[in-house]
């Protein structure tokens, strides 16, 4: 799975800073494997050893998917420490979402231990990926009755990789950079979504009040493939040319497409 890093943040501070259990719902753009966007279950039941999610949380799901176009991706909440595994309670809690959402047949269950101390230096040491597949048991000949007995649902808990789009802390990185060079901007903390043929892309805007702006989007497979930077000119929106091999060299690139931007803020 892949994860934004300000949702990685996000969920250090609402839920691995906190003692267990806490929770809240993720989701993505559609039918990709990358989670966008945290939502904290505020609401949800909790004790020293055991976390449901609310009503709230669990019918804003289609509210969410429906209204704003992001898709459900999963439920990620806090365990004590060392038990870094689904448990029965947790596949009850699945069970019940995949009831009220049958068009659901899987969904992320990562879960969080807890940390003192939010730095990059945790890494991701602190966060476990699951993925809760939904799976038909078949049904089986019932001596007592002329039919089958009713298919059961099982719960298959597959543990997955995490990696991390740096998106926020590249285009902060990009923002420092250009205010060492005379051009303040702020980015707007909304992720913006945008779709060019088959490829979903990311991105972010960072902007001052003299309408002065770029536009940074990347794609899932950032760093390997190169960013889209935009910008305006005359009151038209171009494209920044620039070298990127921000695969070998991240930085380095970064470092020329700060050159490269520095012309456009005349």
């Amino acid at each position: 799975m892949i994860i934004l890093d300000n949702v990685l943040t996000e969920i250090q501070s609402q839920i691995a800073m906190h003692q267990p259990e806490r929770g809240g719902a993720l989701y993505g753009p559609k039918f990709q494997r990358a989670v966008t966007h945290f939502e904290y279950d505020k609401e949800g039941e909790t004790s020293a050893v055991s976390y449901v999610p609310s009503l709230r949380l669990i019918e804003n799901v289609k509210t969410v998917e429906n209204h704003i176009g992001l898709q459900f991706k999963g439920i990620i909440h806090s365990h004590p420490r060392g038990f870094d595994r689904p448990s029965a309670g947790d596949l009850m809690a699945v069970q019940s979402f995949f009831r009220l959402n049958p068009h659901l047949s899987s969904m992320a269950l990562p879960i969080v231990q807890q940390i003192h101390v939010p730095t990059e230096q945790q890494g991701l040491g602190f966060i476990h990926w699951f993925n809760a597949v939904k799976t038909l048991k078949p049904a089986e000949l019932n001596p007592l009755s002329n039919g089958l007995q009713t298919a059961q649902t099982n719960i298959q808990i597959i543990a997955e990789d995490l990696f991390v789009i740096p998106l926020f802390k590249d285009v902060n990185s990009l923002v420092r950079a250009l205010t060492l060079k005379g051009v303040e901007l702020k980015i707007t903390p909304k992720v913006q979504h945008l779709q060019i043929e088959n490829t979903h892309l990311l991105g972010l805007v960072a902007s001052n009040d003299d309408h002065q702006e770029f536009m940074f989007f990347l794609s899932l497979d950032y760093p390997l493939t190169s960013p889209i930077v935009l910008y305006q000119d005359n009151n038209q929106t171009k494209q920044l040319s620039f070298p990127w091999t921000g695969f070998d060299d991240k930085e380095a690139s970064l470092n020329r497409m700060v050159e490269a931007l520095l012309p456009t803020f005349h």
